[in-house]
């Protein structure tokens, strides 16, 4: 699935997955894959794309690796409609991008 997602989101590249929860992604295709490129443009941020569903246990999730965007109140309800359109969890993170800081 690594592959596919990569293909699909080229920033990825910059990513391990090694231990990543891959069965929250969505690979991105039609539609979506259109909506996330669009958002990607507009928001002027990485934009990943998630199924709904319950992390699992002990396993490395992208949104506690990576500083998400900071967005405004606008972009977010732009976010929050393309959510309700596709039934896809869109999670904007920082441009370029960068890890998050750890103790």
């Amino acid at each position: 699935m690594w592959t596919e997602l990569v293909a699909a989101i080229p920033w990825l590249r910059q990513i391990d997955p090694r231990g990543l929860d891959l069965d929250e992604f969505v690979v991105p295709a039609g539609e979506v894959a259109g909506i996330r490129e669009r958002l990607e443009r507009e928001l002027g941020a990485h934009v990943m794309t998630y199924r709904i569903s319950v992390p699992r246990p002990g396993a490395k999730q992208l949104c506690r690796m990576l500083v998400t965007a900071d967005l405004s109140a606008a972009a977010i309800v732009t976010l929050q409609e393309a959510e309700e359109r596709t039934g896809v969890v869109f999670c904007a993170y920082a441009r370029p991008l960068r890890l998050r800081v750890t103790p």
